[in-house]
């Protein structure tokens, strides 16, 4: 997590992990951007690897 110097954004870097239908263990990256205002969550921005998210959903087993 990374605060950023307005006061206001916060940075959150991870990884969604799970497993396939197929039983394959799967990891993939992630990143948020909250907005706070007066203690409250007044926006949110979030991207993924969609490419690795593809492959994974493709996975059936």
């Amino acid at each position: 997590m990374f605060p950023a110097d307005d006061g206001e954004r916060v940075t959150v870097v991870g990884d969604y992990e799970g497993t396939t239908l197929g039983g394959s263990p799967v990891s993939i990256p992630f990143i948020h951007v909250w907005t706070v205002r007066d203690g409250k969550v007044v926006h949110v921005v979030s991207g993924a690897d969609t490419a690795a998210l593809a492959a994974a959903a493709s996975q059936s087993g």
